[in-house]
Formats: structure tokens, C-alpha cells, sequence
């Protein structure tokens, strides 16, 4: 397991929240509504959750309705 995966299971990331986090990622600059986020999974709560943890993580921001992962320098990915 890499170390930056063993810190985020440190801080109690589920595993939606790896994923979302992953996806987001994935996508540098382009953001997403919490309704396009939600297509990806049949569980929309552990989706809200997931965000949630991400945002007061800050591993990613809300802005205009849309997430956006953070790079490591505090702004955003892309």
C-alpha cells in the first residue's frame, strides 16, 4: 500500500471518498455537480458524504454548485 493511500486511511477516508477523490482527480479543472457525482453510485448519501469529507479535508472545494479536487498547493486541480 503506498503511503499516501495509508494516510488517507489514517484520516478515516471511506472508500467512496478514495474513489470520488480519485475520479475528481482524474478530471483536473473540470468540476462536478453533486448530481453528476451521484449518477456514478446508487448510494447518494455516501456520495453527499463522501464530498463532505473531502471539502473539510480540504482535498477538494465547492464552488458555484461544483467540486473541484485540490492539488497540494492548495488550489485547483488543472
Amino acid at each position: 500500500m503506498t503511503q499516501s493511500l495509508q494516510l488517507l486511511q489514517k484520516q478515516h477516508f471511506s472508500w467512496e471518498a478514495l474513489g470520488l477523490l480519485t475520479f475528481l482527480l482524474a478530471h483536473p479543472g473540470q468540476g462536478f455537480s453533486i448530481t453528476e457525482l451521484q449518477v456514478l453510485t446508487s448510494d447518494q448519501e455516501r456520495v453527499k458524504a463522501a464530498i463532505t469529507k473531502l471539502v473539510s479535508t480540504k482535498r477538494a472545494r465547492f464552488v458555484n454548485g461544483r467540486v473541484f479536487a485540490i492539488d497540494g498547493k492548495g488550489g485547483h486541480c488543472g
